[in-house]
């Protein structure tokens, strides 16, 4: 890899070997330990000491470039070519070790990898059963990193919380419901009252108006049998006849409509019949 850079760089042989003495070094080693590196993989969490030597060897990594950047500032003081040089072996060395430092970390935090994995699935299938509580549940909650007794008490406060508005919720809707049919009652009875109040106004009315007919009647017929506040006489036959044909002509009276109602009609049938009963008794004894 190096030799590479150092054949296309155009640099001076001095220059190129100079180069070449500061990095070989470092690609040297890296060749011994990139293998090993690549080959070292972590597959079970019980595997305590491949992650331990997963470390070691990532720090080795870590070494290797941390020296190569020392290397290559000290380089970079040459010509611009030198300089391009320089980085391009230099960036070459950083990419690959920090491949393999990469790999190595994966290695290295396999276990740690692993837990985050298992809380976060952990925390998914929490929350898809705590879904419909989520309105109940505090903000901030881990589902991944709770207990399974911690979940569960989480999960029944939830549920209590929830029955309880809902249980408010029902009381305030049937309230309510019952707001509403008081309110409907108490109108439909108000309107009942107002309807027997015109209904007993209206009779209240007829009466009255049946009575001032009948006391119209009974008014007309005083003045013609009572005159100057002295009776007629049996004697008088053209005035008693008189008065006769005029109660008979009350008694045909056609009165309106409105007053014809059952209690009005019986006051009115009485009140003719007495009339019949008067003019008979006048033509009879006239």
């Amino acid at each position: 890899m190096l030799a590479e850079i150092l054949e296309k760089s155009g640099l001076e042989v001095a220059t190129r070997e100079s180069i070449e003495k500061g990095l070989k070094p470092f690609f040297d080693e890296f060749d011994i330990y990139s293998k090993i590196a690549k080959a070292l993989i972590v597959d079970d969490e019980g595997q305590k000491d491949l992650m331990a030597e997963a470390k070691e060897m990532r720090l080795k990594f870590v070494k290797i470039r941390t020296a190569s950047g020392k290397v290559k500032d000290l380089l970079k003081k040459d010509s611009r070519n030198y300089e391009k040089t320089v980085m391009s072996a230099y960036n070459l060395i950083k990419s690959e070790v920090e491949a393999v430092e990469r790999h190595l970390l994966a290695q290295e935090k396999f276990a740690e990898i692993k837990e985050n994995e298992r809380i976060a699935e952990l925390g998914r299938v929490r929350r898809e059963e705590a879904r419909d509580l989520s309105a109940w549940i505090p903000d901030g909650v881990t589902f991944g990193k709770m207990t399974e007794e911690e979940f569960n008490r989480v999960l029944t406060s939830a549920k209590l919380m929830k029955k309880y508005e809902e249980e408010e919720e029902k009381k305030r809707i049937e309230q309510e419901k019952l707001s509403r049919e008081a309110a409907e009652k108490e109108r439909i009875g108000n309107e009942a009252i107002r309807a027997e109040n015109a209904r007993i106004k209206a009779e209240n009315e007829k009466l009255k108006q049946a009575k001032e007919v009948e006391d119209n009647l009974l008014g007309e017929t005083k003045k013609i049998i009572i005159r100057d506040g002295s009776d007629f006489k049996p004697t008088e036959t053209a005035q008693l006849l008189q008065c006769a044909e005029y109660l008979r002509h009350l008694s045909n009276h056609d009165f309106p409509k409105e007053l014809k109602d059952e209690k009005l009609n019986k006051v009115l049938h009485n009140a003719k019949l007495l009339i019949e009963k008067t003019a008979k008794y006048i033509e009879e004894n006239s």
